[in-house]
């Protein structure tokens, strides 16, 4: 006798003894549940388990979870005693909402308890299969719904403030001066949808653009946001706004001389206040307040004190964590670690970082500040990639499948890029290995034909010169990274080789090239000699000869489809890569801090592109202010000069690639770099002696000329000053001639 389920009236699917085996058909796939008979007996076997799925629903305001099971369709066999009726029933009961998963995990329910005849379900973490993630109880955003379409609901808010300067006059309170939605951007989705940006402020001097996320934590969790900034600054921002970088860490006061103080009042005879203490960690940004001794206040919240303080002169990123849960308190976020030295306050993350922040249970507000006060320069923008956060449930009840072009492991809390040399297969859902003779970077939707190896796929490496070797270093090669070549050149062998010349102002001594003293040059025979009076040996740091590495100083990278990972150095010149794929922006730095206004000069070249389309460009930058190339693509070497301000800057070169090559191949485009000078009276080297600039002297050998005081110009072809004759008059100090009196006046 066989027994057969069939569908009875209402909400269970029976099913009738006939002899102790019992035939299932499961014609359903939803609403299948407890398989047990009331005596015990289950209608249960290994073949029903692997076809039978639990569904843990969302959390109720009762604090449980709706439980049901789901079966694939089929025919099963399972065993029972006579007598006995199996039922079905569509929904298992509730299960509790405090059991935890943690991140890579989903919370299901074990279908031994039918077994066991428990009353309650038994829950139990389970991983993620392959292909697929869980954060742990929260939420993931690898892409952002493309405009017009908003921020995604309910998490996301965006507000942005622009200052007007004639009511803050008026009153001489910020708070007045702040007005929402006047003349700024607030952030919003790029229209590829790829990040959320800060928002296009360009043109505003002062402004701060607000992206707020409200969450209710239920157990600790955390934030955690991929971001990159690429804002203006001055020169004194990175050392006159302390309090950007957060509180004390005690219950003192920092003062602007480095004094520490145990009041409010202690900084008034040391400059002000830099930094304040960790118990009023905020410095608020309404000038002379009279609640404050006159000074700018120090607390909890900046609402009532014109808001937090800004850096003047400067744009960048702020996170603050705000914890709702009793009274409203809020701190920075540290978005970089050490060694860097603004970690809360960012200006300049060219490449993409990812950040974690770590959330307390009870409602917590993130609030990211993009704020400019007083820099106009720039590309003004702070971007956010990707964003997930954990703590505001207590398991994923099911896990995510991965996005299109990533893959992952089993038990993974993200998926990952295809590696190197395959790509995406979307029939698959799988990372497909590239064939023989093809290659993939990250990416790449299609593999492409590998190219021949040439002498431009490595480079030279030097060993220091050693005395030991009769002066000789070793030279060996390198490929490039990531090398795609194959076949063609190979690696020459290594070598030692005869210590190269010093540049032009250095001598050897013994294996190192040292710089003249002040005041001398070195001559091309390797000696240093003074200058004479009325000129000087200004200084310069040339980057002629690079050896298949960076100097300190540099920094590089790459934004999108790139085909290396930033700008590479060769023996005797930099490029911005190869293999670019568009879009791509392959960036070069360096870090220069001039003690005066200084002079540079570089070579560049741009070839292998269509100067008619533009599709591939070099950009120039000092310190976030565009200085425009002349020559486009194919113009041949052009020489570059420029005055760097004094201060400390940053030299940024951008290669663009805007188009693919033919066919879909990676761009043939190339620029290079050679000799970089750049002044240099600490760290550089003098090649020769220049005539004193104008309104300058020297009477003795010197690496700068000094200027003329009021009423002096040089004389003697720079070699001291002399007085201006009478009726005219010389203003400042450099004066280069003696301007005539005015009608009626005299010099004196």
């Amino acid at each position: 006798n066989r027994v057969r389920c069939e569908k009875e009236r209402g909400s269970r699917q029976a099913c009738a003894p006939r002899t102790m085996r019992c035939f299932l058909a499961a014609a359903f796939a939803v609403g299948v549940a407890s398989l047990g008979a009331a005596a015990g007996d289950p209608c249960l076997s290994e073949d029903v388990l692997r076809n039978l799925t639990v569904q843990v629903g969302a959390c109720r305001p009762s604090g449980t979870r709706p439980i049901s099971y789901r079966m694939r369709a089929g025919e099963y066999e399972c065993y029972t005693r006579p007598g006995h009726r199996l039922s079905v029933p569509e929904t298992a009961g509730e299960g509790s909402c405090t059991v935890a998963c943690e991140p890579g995990e989903f919370l299901s329910m074990s279908p031994t308890f039918l077994i066991n005849g428990d009353v309650e379900p038994a829950p139990r973490c389970k991983k993620c299969p392959r292909n697929t993630y869980s954060v742990g109880g929260g939420e993931r955003f690898d892409s952002w719904p493309k405009p017009p379409l908003p921020l995604p609901e309910p998490w996301f808010d965006t507000k942005c403030y622009g200052f007007d300067e004639s009511k803050f006059l008026e009153t001489g309170l910020m708070n007045d001066g702040w007005a929402e939605g006047l003349n700024c951007n607030a952030w919003n989705v790029k229209p590829d949808g790829s990040s959320v940006s800060s928002g296009w402020n360009g043109g505003t001097s002062r402004v701060r653009s607000e992206l707020r996320l409200r969450l209710n934590v239920v157990k600790r969790g955390g934030v955690r946001f991929t971001f990159r900034v690429d804002a203006d600054t001055t020169p004194q921002a990175a050392t006159e706004c302390p309090w950007m970088e957060g509180h004390t860490g005690s219950d003192q006061w920092l003062c602007k001389d480095g004094e520490f103080g145990n009041t409010s009042a202690s900084c008034g005879e040391h400059g002000g206040r830099a930094r304040c203490p960790v118990h009023y960690p905020w410095m608020c940004g309404q000038p002379n307040d009279g609640q404050c001794g006159g000074a700018f206040c120090c607390g909890t919240d900046c609402g009532i004190h014109g808001g937090n303080r800004l850096c003047p002169g400067s744009g960048g990123l702020q996170v603050m964590v705000c914890n709702e849960s009793r009274t409203r308190t809020c701190h920075a976020a540290e978005l970089r670690p050490l060694p860097y030295q603004h970690r809360q306050y960012v200006s300049s993350q060219l490449q993409w970082m990812e950040a974690h922040v770590a959330l307390e249970e009870g409602w917590q507000e993130l609030v990211w500040v993009y704020s400019r006060d007083g820099a106009v320069l720039g590309n003004d923008i702070a971007e956010l990639l990707d964003l997930e956060w954990h703590g505001t449930d207590y398991a994923d009840t099911d896990c995510a499948p991965c996005p299109a072009g990533k893959q992952s492991v089993a038990g993974a809390s993200r998926c990952s890029s295809c590696p190197p040399d395959s790509v995406w297969e979307p029939v698959s859902h799988l990372c497909e290995q590239c064939g023989d003779g093809k290659y993939a970077l990250a990416g790449f939707a299609e593999c492409l034909p590998r190219p021949q190896c040439t002498p431009d796929d490595f480079t030279a490496h030097y060993s220091r010169c050693e005395e030991e070797y009769n002066s000789q270093r070793l030279r060996d090669y390198r490929w490039l990274e990531p090398k795609v070549c194959e076949g063609g050149a190979a690696l020459p062998s290594p070598a030692f080789v005869a210590c190269n010349d010093c540049p032009l102002g250095r001598y050897r001594h013994l294996s190192r090239c040292e710089s003249c003293p002040d005041g001398q040059y070195g001559s091309a025979a390797g000696q240093c000699a003074e200058c004479a009076a009325g000129s000087e040996a200004r200084k310069v740091t040339a980057y002629d000869a690079w050896g298949g590495d960076f100097p300190p100083g540099f920094t590089t990278g790459c934004l999108g489809r790139c085909g290396t990972g930033g700008w590479r150095p060769f023996d005797d010149h930099v490029d911005g890569g190869a293999s670019h794929m568009a879009p791509s922006q392959a960036w070069l730095e360096l870090a220069v801090n001039a003690t005066q206004p200084a002079r540079l000069s570089f070579e560049y070249t741009l070839e292998g592109c269509d100067p008619s389309k533009q599709d591939a460009t070099i950009e120039f930058r000092i310190s976030g202010r565009p200085v425009p190339l002349t020559t486009a693509c194919g113009g041949g070497t052009t020489l570059f000069l420029a005055t760097i301000p004094a201060g400390a800057q940053t030299l940024r070169w951008v290669f663009s690639v805007k188009e693919d090559g033919p066919g879909g191949m990676p761009s043939p485009a190339r620029v290079r770099l050679e000799r970089i000078h750049v002044d240099d009276p600490q760290g550089g080297s003098a090649g020769a002696c220049k005539p004193c600039p104008p309104g300058t002297f020297s009477d003795a050998p010197t690496a700068l000329c000094r200027p003329c005081p009021p009423g002096q110009t040089p004389k003697e072809g720079g070699k001291a000053c002399g007085k201006c004759p009478a009726g005219t008059f010389a203003p400042v100090a450099g004066s280069p001639e003696c301007r005539p009196c005015g009608e009626g006046t005299t010099s004196g």
